[in-house]
This record gives structure tokens, C-alpha cells and sequence, in this order.
């Protein structure tokens, strides 16, 4: 049995209306936006780029569909854990569903030590002087 990641194809999921419109569900300082802009015009870039057939000769990616994946909101995919939650202990857990975050916890040893750990959209709201890259 296989599943189907989406039963809706569209041409392009990762167009520039579509970050457009990623970006206006984000409640970032203009420098996260700036450099998700950027990031996001590397990756366009990258995509004029040939590919080297030497590189991809031994790869098959004819199964790969890339029209069928898209960007999903929260309610529509389920939290996974890691499978070593039983196996160790962690200082710190940081969970995310389709790329939000949606839980995070530091041990109280790690956070007296002052680490800085979890989301990093939460992060960026309350220690963005600290995370921010120098220019």
C-alpha cells in the first residue's frame, strides 16, 4: 500500500505567488524577510542552472512527481516524534509540523547556562539581537 502526499497537483508549488504568500503569514523583523528573500532568489537561480549529467547519471528520479507536493497549513499533517525518544535523553526537543514549529522544551541545566534553544521563529521574537547575523 502507498500513500499520496496530495491528490492536488499544481505546476508549480514553489512559485513567487507562493512565497508571496508564505511571507504574509510570517511575523518576522525585515531581516528574516530579507533573507528569506534571498534565499529564495538562490533558489530560483539554482533552477537555471543545468544540472551536471555526470552528477545525475546514477540517480532515477523519473518516479519523482515534484507537481504533486505543496506547502500545507498546520491542521492538515500530524506531529511526528523522533524514534531515539525512548532510547536517550535529550537536553533539549523541538518538534515541527510541515515546518512550524509547534512545541520546544530546554532542560533547566541548559537554560541556566544560558543556551539558546527551539523554534527558531520564537527565537527570533525573543532573542533576535543575539541570532541575528553580523553584516
Amino acid at each position: 500500500m502507498s500513500a499520496v502526499l496530495s491528490t492536488t497537483a499544481r505546476t508549480s508549488p514553489f512559485d513567487a505567488a507562493a512565497f508571496e504568500q508564505f511571507l504574509a503569514t510570517r511575523t518576522e523583523p525585515d531581516w528574516v524577510t530579507d533573507l528569506r528573500r534571498r534565499s529564495f532568489e538562490a533558489y530560483r537561480e539554482s533552477l537555471l542552472t543545468e544540472l551536471d549529467p555526470e552528477e545525475w547519471k546514477r540517480v532515477d528520479i523519473r518516479a519523482f512527481r515534484p507537481e504533486k507536493y505543496h506547502l500545507q497549513n498546520a491542521s492538515q499533517v500530524a506531529e511526528m516524534g523522533t524514534l531515539l525518544a525512548d532510547r536517550t535523553a535529550f537536553g533539549g526537543v523541538v518538534s515541527h509540523s510541515d515546518g512550524s514549529g509547534t512545541r520546544s522544551t530546554l532542560g533547566d541545566k541548559w537554560a541556566a547556562l544560558g543556551v539558546l534553544f527551539g523554534n527558531l521563529t520564537e527565537l527570533v521574537g525573543t532573542h533576535g539581537d543575539v541570532i541575528r547575523p553580523s553584516r
